[in-house]
Protein backbone atom coordinates (compact mmCIF):
# COMPACT_ATOMS: atom_id res chain seq x y z
CA UNK A 1 0.00 0.00 0.00
CA UNK A 2 3.21 2.36 0.77
CA UNK A 3 4.46 1.47 -2.20
CA UNK A 4 1.67 2.01 -4.70
CA UNK A 5 0.99 5.71 -2.53
CA UNK A 6 4.71 6.36 -3.02
CA UNK A 7 4.14 6.02 -7.21
CA UNK A 8 0.89 7.13 -7.40
CA UNK A 9 2.44 10.25 -5.46
CA UNK A 10 5.27 10.40 -7.94
CA UNK A 11 3.17 10.25 -10.97
CA UNK A 12 1.29 12.97 -9.36
CA UNK A 13 4.40 15.31 -9.40
CA UNK A 14 5.06 14.65 -12.59
CA UNK A 15 2.27 15.73 -14.29
CA UNK A 16 2.55 19.01 -11.84
CA UNK A 17 5.60 19.38 -13.32
CA UNK A 18 4.53 18.65 -17.19
CA UNK A 19 1.94 21.46 -16.44
CA UNK A 20 3.69 24.07 -14.89
CA UNK A 21 5.79 24.06 -17.75
CA UNK A 22 2.98 24.54 -20.46
CA UNK A 23 1.47 26.91 -17.83
CA UNK A 24 5.01 28.54 -18.15
CA UNK A 25 5.24 28.09 -22.01
CA UNK A 26 2.04 29.88 -22.53
CA UNK A 27 2.32 32.95 -20.37
CA UNK A 28 5.67 33.36 -21.72
CA UNK A 29 3.79 34.12 -25.34
CA UNK A 30 1.70 36.48 -23.74
CA UNK A 31 4.39 38.13 -21.66
CA UNK A 32 6.32 38.61 -24.90
CA UNK A 33 3.61 40.20 -26.70
CA UNK A 34 3.32 43.18 -23.71
CA UNK A 35 7.14 43.18 -23.37
CA UNK A 36 7.31 44.14 -27.08
CA UNK A 37 4.40 46.39 -27.14
CA UNK A 38 5.99 48.17 -24.29
CA UNK A 39 9.33 47.81 -25.35
CA UNK A 40 10.19 51.63 -25.95
CA UNK A 41 9.83 51.93 -22.35
CA UNK A 42 12.07 49.34 -21.63
CA UNK A 43 16.17 49.02 -21.67
CA UNK A 44 18.38 46.67 -24.16
CA UNK A 45 18.59 43.76 -23.10
CA UNK A 46 17.65 40.23 -21.80
CA UNK A 47 14.91 39.91 -19.06
CA UNK A 48 14.13 37.22 -16.77
CA UNK A 49 10.48 35.98 -15.88
CA UNK A 50 9.08 35.14 -12.31
CA UNK A 51 5.56 33.98 -12.61
CA UNK A 52 3.28 34.46 -10.17
CA UNK A 53 0.04 35.96 -9.24
CA UNK A 54 1.93 39.13 -10.77
CA UNK A 55 4.15 38.58 -13.52
CA UNK A 56 7.25 40.20 -12.93
CA UNK A 57 10.04 40.61 -16.09
CA UNK A 58 13.54 42.01 -14.96
CA UNK A 59 16.92 42.59 -15.94
CA UNK A 60 19.40 41.00 -13.28
CA UNK A 61 20.38 43.61 -10.87
CA UNK A 62 21.08 44.93 -7.81
CA UNK A 63 17.79 47.26 -7.46
CA UNK A 64 15.50 45.33 -9.92
CA UNK A 65 16.31 42.12 -7.33
CA UNK A 66 16.07 44.60 -4.11
CA UNK A 67 12.56 44.96 -5.38
CA UNK A 68 11.55 41.50 -6.01
CA UNK A 69 12.84 40.03 -2.06
CA UNK A 70 10.74 43.01 -0.72
CA UNK A 71 7.75 42.03 -2.89
CA UNK A 72 8.57 38.55 -1.91
CA UNK A 73 9.59 38.00 1.65
CA UNK A 74 10.81 34.31 1.10
CA UNK A 75 13.48 34.91 -1.52
CA UNK A 76 17.04 36.02 -0.11
CA UNK A 77 18.38 38.43 -2.18
CA UNK A 78 21.83 37.21 -1.70
CA UNK A 79 21.14 33.87 -2.67
CA UNK A 80 18.76 34.69 -5.53
CA UNK A 81 19.74 33.08 -8.43
CA UNK A 82 18.28 31.80 -11.74
CA UNK A 83 17.88 28.23 -12.28
CA UNK A 84 18.75 26.60 -15.99
CA UNK A 85 15.08 25.62 -16.27
CA UNK A 86 14.16 29.40 -15.77
CA UNK A 87 16.61 30.55 -17.76
CA UNK A 88 14.74 28.55 -20.89
CA UNK A 89 11.91 31.55 -20.30
CA UNK A 90 14.52 34.48 -20.78
CA UNK A 91 13.40 37.42 -23.09
CA UNK A 92 15.36 39.93 -24.71
CA UNK A 93 14.20 43.14 -25.60
CA UNK A 94 15.81 44.98 -28.41
CA UNK A 95 15.57 48.71 -29.16
CA UNK A 96 17.42 51.25 -31.16
CA UNK A 97 18.22 52.74 -28.01
CA UNK A 98 17.60 52.37 -23.84
CA UNK A 99 14.35 53.18 -24.25
CA UNK A 100 12.34 56.56 -23.92
CA UNK A 101 11.79 55.73 -20.16
CA UNK A 102 14.73 53.37 -19.21
CA UNK A 103 12.91 50.61 -17.29
CA UNK A 104 14.69 47.22 -16.25
CA UNK A 105 11.48 45.85 -14.07
CA UNK A 106 7.87 45.40 -15.79
CA UNK A 107 5.40 43.85 -13.62
CA UNK A 108 1.66 43.46 -14.25
CA UNK A 109 -0.95 44.19 -12.24
CA UNK A 110 -3.84 42.16 -11.22
CA UNK A 111 -6.04 44.37 -13.12
CA UNK A 112 -3.94 43.98 -15.98
CA UNK A 113 -2.22 47.67 -16.52
CA UNK A 114 1.51 47.20 -16.33
CA UNK A 115 4.28 48.96 -14.27
CA UNK A 116 7.45 49.69 -15.47
CA UNK A 117 10.18 50.66 -12.81
CA UNK A 118 13.08 53.17 -13.49
CA UNK A 119 15.14 52.62 -10.23
CA UNK A 120 18.08 54.97 -11.82
CA UNK A 121 16.03 57.72 -11.98
CA UNK A 122 13.60 56.28 -8.98
CA UNK A 123 10.18 56.69 -11.21
CA UNK A 124 7.73 54.35 -12.30
CA UNK A 125 5.33 54.67 -14.88
CA UNK A 126 1.69 53.01 -15.35
CA UNK A 127 0.39 51.97 -18.82
CA UNK A 128 -3.39 50.97 -18.56
CA UNK A 129 -5.01 48.68 -20.39
CA UNK A 130 -8.49 50.48 -20.16
CA UNK A 131 -9.11 53.85 -20.59
CA UNK A 132 -12.11 54.21 -18.05
CA UNK A 133 -9.56 52.77 -15.61
CA UNK A 134 -7.15 55.62 -16.36
CA UNK A 135 -9.42 58.29 -16.23
CA UNK A 136 -10.76 57.44 -12.65
CA UNK A 137 -7.20 57.06 -11.79
CA UNK A 138 -6.53 60.44 -13.19
CA UNK A 139 -9.50 62.14 -11.93
CA UNK A 140 -9.02 61.37 -8.07
CA UNK A 141 -5.62 62.47 -8.28
CA UNK A 142 -6.59 65.62 -9.96
CA UNK A 143 -9.15 66.33 -7.01
CA UNK A 144 -7.25 65.14 -3.90
CA UNK A 145 -3.73 65.95 -4.62
CA UNK A 146 -4.11 69.37 -3.80
CA UNK A 147 -4.75 68.11 -0.41
CA UNK A 148 -3.07 64.57 -0.15
CA UNK A 149 0.78 64.23 -0.67
CA UNK A 150 0.92 61.53 -3.79
CA UNK A 151 3.81 59.77 -5.90
CA UNK A 152 2.09 60.62 -8.84
CA UNK A 153 4.14 63.53 -11.16
CA UNK A 154 2.03 63.64 -13.66
CA UNK A 155 -0.72 61.89 -16.13
CA UNK A 156 -0.98 61.65 -19.77
CA UNK A 157 -4.35 61.06 -21.55
CA UNK A 158 -2.75 60.34 -24.96
CA UNK A 159 -1.03 57.57 -24.06
CA UNK A 160 -3.22 56.23 -21.13
CA UNK A 161 -0.33 56.20 -18.12
CA UNK A 162 0.97 57.57 -14.86
CA UNK A 163 4.02 58.69 -13.94
CA UNK A 164 5.19 58.38 -10.36
CA UNK A 165 8.04 58.71 -7.69
CA UNK A 166 9.41 55.37 -6.45
CA UNK A 167 10.08 56.31 -2.64
CA UNK A 168 11.06 54.20 0.67
CA UNK A 169 8.70 53.45 3.03
CA UNK A 170 8.01 51.76 5.45
CA UNK A 171 6.11 48.62 5.40
CA UNK A 172 2.79 47.36 7.49
CA UNK A 173 4.35 44.93 9.32
CA UNK A 174 6.98 47.49 10.87
CA UNK A 175 4.52 50.52 11.70
CA UNK A 176 3.79 50.99 15.50
CA UNK A 177 0.59 51.53 16.99
CA UNK A 178 1.91 55.06 17.32
CA UNK A 179 2.62 55.51 13.03
CA UNK A 180 -0.74 54.31 12.48
CA UNK A 181 -2.58 56.82 14.77
CA UNK A 182 -0.38 59.50 13.52
CA UNK A 183 -1.49 58.59 9.73
CA UNK A 184 -5.14 58.44 10.51
CA UNK A 185 -4.89 61.57 12.45
CA UNK A 186 -3.03 63.59 9.31
CA UNK A 187 -5.33 62.05 7.11
CA UNK A 188 -8.22 63.22 8.82
CA UNK A 189 -7.39 66.72 8.99
CA UNK A 190 -6.50 66.69 5.42
CA UNK A 191 -9.97 65.49 4.99
CA UNK A 192 -11.65 68.67 6.93
CA UNK A 193 -9.45 70.56 4.98
CA UNK A 194 -10.85 68.97 1.12
CA UNK A 195 -14.69 69.12 2.63
CA UNK A 196 -14.26 72.77 3.93
CA UNK A 197 -12.98 73.83 0.30
CA UNK A 198 -15.16 71.31 -2.34
CA UNK A 199 -17.70 73.20 -4.68
CA UNK A 200 -21.25 73.09 -3.61
CA UNK A 201 -22.24 71.98 -7.31
CA UNK A 202 -19.81 69.00 -6.45
CA UNK A 203 -21.83 67.59 -3.09
CA UNK A 204 -24.15 65.21 -4.22
CA UNK A 205 -27.16 62.96 -2.68
CA UNK A 206 -28.85 59.97 -2.34
CA UNK A 207 -31.68 58.53 -0.29
CA UNK A 208 -31.57 55.86 1.89
CA UNK A 209 -33.62 53.79 -0.38
CA UNK A 210 -31.55 54.17 -3.22
CA UNK A 211 -29.12 52.59 -1.32
CA UNK A 212 -31.41 50.02 -0.56
CA UNK A 213 -32.30 49.52 -3.78
CA UNK A 214 -28.52 49.11 -4.86
CA UNK A 215 -27.68 46.95 -1.75
CA UNK A 216 -30.45 44.55 -3.29
CA UNK A 217 -29.04 44.31 -6.96
CA UNK A 218 -25.28 43.63 -5.39
CA UNK A 219 -26.53 40.31 -2.75
CA UNK A 220 -29.05 38.26 -3.01
CA UNK A 221 -28.81 37.59 0.99
CA UNK A 222 -32.73 38.21 2.26
CA UNK A 223 -31.91 38.15 5.82
CA UNK A 224 -29.16 40.91 5.80
CA UNK A 225 -31.57 42.92 3.96
CA UNK A 226 -34.76 42.23 5.90
CA UNK A 227 -32.37 43.13 8.90
CA UNK A 228 -31.47 46.39 7.39
CA UNK A 229 -34.98 47.47 6.84
CA UNK A 230 -36.02 47.30 9.70
CA UNK A 231 -33.52 49.14 11.56
CA UNK A 232 -33.38 52.10 8.76
CA UNK A 233 -36.99 52.41 9.03
CA UNK A 234 -37.16 53.13 12.69
CA UNK A 235 -34.10 56.04 11.55
CA UNK A 236 -34.95 59.64 11.36
CA UNK A 237 -32.38 59.54 8.43
CA UNK A 238 -34.63 57.26 5.80
CA UNK A 239 -36.33 60.91 5.11
CA UNK A 240 -33.14 62.81 4.41
CA UNK A 241 -31.00 62.99 1.62
CA UNK A 242 -27.16 61.85 2.51
CA UNK A 243 -24.60 64.07 0.84
CA UNK A 244 -21.96 61.98 -1.73
CA UNK A 245 -18.62 63.49 -2.45
CA UNK A 246 -15.48 62.36 -4.53
CA UNK A 247 -13.37 60.18 -2.10
CA UNK A 248 -10.60 57.66 -2.65
CA UNK A 249 -12.52 54.48 -1.94
CA UNK A 250 -10.13 51.81 -0.39
CA UNK A 251 -8.32 53.95 2.41
CA UNK A 252 -6.72 51.96 4.61
CA UNK A 253 -2.91 51.52 5.63
CA UNK A 254 -1.46 49.53 2.78
CA UNK A 255 -2.57 52.50 0.28
CA UNK A 256 -0.82 55.19 2.75
CA UNK A 257 3.10 55.00 2.18
CA UNK A 258 4.99 56.35 4.92
CA UNK A 259 8.48 57.71 4.04
CA UNK A 260 10.67 60.63 6.30
CA UNK A 261 7.87 61.29 8.41
CA UNK A 262 5.50 62.21 5.06
CA UNK A 263 2.34 60.45 4.39
CA UNK A 264 1.93 59.66 0.52
CA UNK A 265 -1.94 58.73 -0.58
CA UNK A 266 -1.39 55.65 -3.50
CA UNK A 267 -3.88 53.82 -5.55
CA UNK A 268 -6.70 55.51 -6.66
CA UNK A 269 -8.41 52.85 -8.62
CA UNK A 270 -11.53 52.52 -6.36
CA UNK A 271 -12.30 56.85 -6.71
CA UNK A 272 -15.77 57.33 -7.02
CA UNK A 273 -18.32 59.21 -5.38
CA UNK A 274 -19.51 58.05 -1.60
CA UNK A 275 -20.81 58.52 1.42
CA UNK A 276 -18.90 62.06 2.63
CA UNK A 277 -17.69 59.51 5.49
CA UNK A 278 -16.74 56.51 3.49
CA UNK A 279 -13.10 56.75 3.72
CA UNK A 280 -12.87 57.81 6.83
CA UNK A 281 -14.95 54.05 7.77
CA UNK A 282 -13.53 52.24 5.30
CA UNK A 283 -9.95 52.80 7.37
CA UNK A 284 -11.83 51.66 10.59
CA UNK A 285 -13.36 48.34 8.73
CA UNK A 286 -9.98 47.80 6.89
CA UNK A 287 -8.22 47.63 10.09
CA UNK A 288 -11.13 45.67 12.29
CA UNK A 289 -11.20 43.15 9.68
CA UNK A 290 -8.02 42.83 7.52
CA UNK A 291 -5.45 43.60 10.11
CA UNK A 292 -7.40 42.17 13.36
CA UNK A 293 -6.71 45.89 14.87
CA UNK A 294 -9.96 47.04 16.65
CA UNK A 295 -8.14 49.71 18.62
CA UNK A 296 -10.13 52.70 15.79
CA UNK A 297 -13.07 51.21 16.02
CA UNK A 298 -13.18 51.15 19.67
CA UNK A 299 -12.09 54.44 19.50
CA UNK A 300 -14.93 55.58 16.85
CA UNK A 301 -17.45 53.47 19.24
CA UNK A 302 -16.23 55.23 22.76
CA UNK A 303 -17.10 58.83 21.12
CA UNK A 304 -12.97 59.59 21.25
CA UNK A 305 -13.87 60.94 17.34
CA UNK A 306 -17.24 63.00 18.18
CA UNK A 307 -15.41 66.18 17.83
CA UNK A 308 -14.09 65.60 14.79
CA UNK A 309 -17.24 64.35 13.39
CA UNK A 310 -19.37 66.87 14.39
CA UNK A 311 -17.09 69.42 12.61
CA UNK A 312 -16.83 67.08 9.69
CA UNK A 313 -20.98 66.65 9.44
CA UNK A 314 -21.61 70.51 10.19
CA UNK A 315 -19.27 71.41 6.79
CA UNK A 316 -22.30 69.36 4.94
CA UNK A 317 -25.16 70.86 7.15
CA UNK A 318 -25.78 67.10 8.47
CA UNK A 319 -27.28 66.30 11.25
CA UNK A 320 -24.94 64.36 13.74
CA UNK A 321 -26.13 62.18 16.59
CA UNK A 322 -23.31 60.30 18.85
CA UNK A 323 -25.74 57.31 19.45
CA UNK A 324 -25.77 57.15 15.64
CA UNK A 325 -22.80 55.60 15.17
CA UNK A 326 -24.55 51.88 13.98
CA UNK A 327 -26.43 54.30 11.64
CA UNK A 328 -23.16 55.26 10.15
CA UNK A 329 -21.91 51.90 10.09
CA UNK A 330 -24.53 50.28 7.94
CA UNK A 331 -25.02 53.57 5.54
CA UNK A 332 -21.22 52.50 4.85
CA UNK A 333 -22.12 48.69 4.77
CA UNK A 334 -24.80 49.68 2.26
CA UNK A 335 -22.64 51.54 0.15
CA UNK A 336 -19.45 49.06 0.13
CA UNK A 337 -21.86 46.60 -0.76
CA UNK A 338 -23.66 48.00 -3.47
CA UNK A 339 -19.98 49.48 -4.66
CA UNK A 340 -17.60 46.19 -4.74
CA UNK A 341 -20.22 43.11 -4.19
CA UNK A 342 -20.54 41.23 -0.88
CA UNK A 343 -17.79 39.66 0.74
CA UNK A 344 -16.45 37.06 3.19
CA UNK A 345 -15.14 40.34 5.28
CA UNK A 346 -18.05 42.41 4.88
CA UNK A 347 -20.08 39.10 6.02
CA UNK A 348 -17.50 39.35 8.98
CA UNK A 349 -17.94 43.42 9.48
CA UNK A 350 -22.27 43.20 9.37
CA UNK A 351 -21.85 40.63 11.91
CA UNK A 352 -19.85 42.85 13.96
CA UNK A 353 -22.13 45.78 13.37
CA UNK A 354 -25.41 43.48 14.66
CA UNK A 355 -23.33 43.21 18.23
CA UNK A 356 -22.56 46.76 18.47
CA UNK A 357 -25.60 49.13 20.57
Amino acid sequence: MIQQFKENLKKNVTILKIYMFIRKVNERISLKVIIKKNSEYLKKGTYHLMFGSKPIIFQKSHNSLMFISSKNKHINNKRFFISRFDRLFNVSVKTNNNGTFGGELLMLTLTHNVKIFNFQNREMITIFKEKENYKKVALTNKILSPYFKTTIINTNDDTLTTLESVIDYKPYNLMSNVDKKNIFEDLNMRYENYFKNINENNIYYSSLESYLESFKKKSDNKHILSDLKKYLNSSYLLSLEIPKIYLHGDMHLGNVLISNDNFYLIDFECGNLYFFLFDFLNFIFAESISRNNSDFLDSYINNKYDQYLEDIFGIFNFPFEKNDKKLYLLIFFLEKVSSYGMSKDLLFFWELIKVIK
